[in-house]
């Protein structure tokens, strides 16, 4: 059986990536309608705020949440609907055939998005130990004029770490490696063949990755992505997030140059995309190259790049900033009714230590031993004074004599398919908020049963309160 934390784990991933998925079209419909009004160092931004979306653990609440405006299609069970018992352990159980206990659907799922990130993540770290067996044994590059050159790009770019150049066949275009020891990957002959004004160029662009701190970022978008493999979205999200990082690598290094160079500047781009194909895309690569719509896009921006668009920031971080707000909080809950607790996803056995009061938390543990002693007076028999133990409404609906034969009937029926009952234990919760005929809040509760020839679910008792604050069945399901 799946544990109740990697099952409350599960569904909040889920819920997470299809919170994600909205995000991510309403930045797509942003950047198509904004265009370059929008910096390319903002419009990278924005996904950031989709990693944020997809990896953090929690947000906090607000009422400008996005998500409190759409309804959740997932179901109940997979965004926190059912609640653990205090001390107890939260199991769906399906009945298959007796003695015999089955996969579940959820179960099924869950194995399947753990082989998925697996795979994911190890394809990841060999192509990361890969670059580092290729890189054995390679020397940096030692030609002053280069390292000369190099320390004025750093000074240039306000950068103080250390940089080794590094010459070798294993990439094809000129790229950043390494997150706490980087070293700038050039392909074997490039120096010689652009020269030192064009490697000025190749230099900025590069350690503009490094000033933004692309590697980490590459890294952990990797990660989101074997967290939510099985979201295309989350996919198409980050392949725009690179084609962003690169243009927004363009504007840092076309900021420190000339106006009259930008058309140089964007000559060496061509030239690096011509000569030298793009390199493997893997998280501890960052480089100059990109396919060739992102190469357009790019050339376009270098010949319409204008330096102290202010009013450009301005409007791109205000945007940043709305789309933050709306769409990294969840939806704020208020105080709902106790009983929507469970609905909304709140913790209930946390709230029931914290403020044990009835007005604002049912009494899980009352209605879970009222529950247990109804149970137990079925199993022994004592179906009389099970009757007098259930609800008043229950009470009026059917006499003590029909409940006394509808209960031998039901326990002929299980010792016949099942054998005789050996234990029965809570397995889990769910509050059901306002029941009809005015019974007011309910708790059911869920038991987990061990017969002669094996476990099942069930019974499922549903409780409420009766008219002298007692908790009763009001009724009583097999699973």
């Amino acid at each position: 059986m799946m544990p109740a934390s990697l099952s409350a784990w599960a569904g909040r991933l889920i819920e997470t990536s299809w919170q994600a998925a909205l995000l991510i079209c309403a930045i797509l419909v942003i950047r198509a309608l904004a265009g370059r009004s929008i910096s390319a160092q903002w419009r990278h931004a924005l996904w950031i705020l989709v990693l944020l979306r997809l990896l953090l653990p929690w947000t906090p609440q607000s009422r400008y949440s996005f998500y409190g405006l759409v309804p959740s299609p997932l179901p109940k069970s997979l965004t926190g609907a059912t609640v653990l018992v205090p001390g107890a352990t939260q199991q769906r159980v399906e009945a298959s055939r007796p003695g015999e206990l089955g996969p579940t659907a959820g179960e099924v799922a869950g194995a399947i998005w753990f082989v998925g990130a697996v795979s994911f993540l190890s394809w990841l770290l060999v192509q990361a130990a890969g670059t580092i067996l290729a890189l054995r044994g390679r020397r940096p590059v030692t030609e002053k004029a280069i390292l000369d050159l190099l320390e004025d790009c750093k000074e240039e770019m306000g950068i103080r770490a250390y940089l080794a150049v590094v010459e070798t066949p294993y990439v094809r275009a000129p790229a950043l490696f390494g997150w706490i020891r980087p070293r700038l990957l050039l392909p074997e002959g490039v120096v010689a063949t652009l020269g030192q004004e064009r490697m000025r160029h190749v230099f900025l662009h590069e350690l503009a990755h490094l000033k933004r701190h692309d590697i980490a970022f590459n890294w952990l978008a990797a990660l989101a992505q074997a967290l939510h493999w099985f979201n295309p979205l989350v996919w198409l999200a980050f392949q725009q997030a690179r084609a962003d990082m690169e243009v927004a690598c363009d504007e840092l290094a076309l900021a420190r140059l000339d106006d009259r160079e930008s058309s140089d500047y964007g000559h060496t781009i061509l030239e690096l995309v011509a000569t030298w194909a793009e390199p493997e895309r893997v998280p501890a690569l960052a480089s100059i190259g990109e396919d060739a719509a992102g190469i357009k896009r790019r050339i376009q921006m270098i010949a319409a790049f204008k330096k102290g668009q202010s009013r450009s920031r301005l409007l791109s971080a205000a945007v940043v900033l709305l789309v933050g707000v709306v769409f990294l909080v969840d939806a704020q809950q208020g105080k709902p009714p106790a009983g929507r607790q469970a609905q909304l996803g709140i913790p209930i056995a946390a709230s029931v230590q914290s403020n044990a009061t009835e007005e604002k938390t049912p009494p899980i543990d009352a209605a879970i031993k009222s529950a247990e002693a109804w149970l137990a007076l079925v199993d022994a028999a004592e179906w009389g004074q099970a009757w007098t133990g259930a609800h008043s409404v229950v009470r009026g609906m059917i006499s003590k004599d029909a409940f006394t034969r509808l209960c031998a009937e039901l326990r002929r029926l299980d010792s016949s398919a099942r054998g005789a009952v050996l234990s029965r234990r809570p397995g889990s919760i769910e509050i059901l908020p306002n029941l009809p005929m005015g019974l007011g809040d309910g708790i059911s509760v869920l038991f987990l049963s061990r017969y002669e020839k094996g476990e099942y679910p069930g019974p499922k008792l549903l409780m409420a309160k009766d008219k002298d604050g007692a908790w009763r069945i009001v009724r009583s399901d097999r699973e």
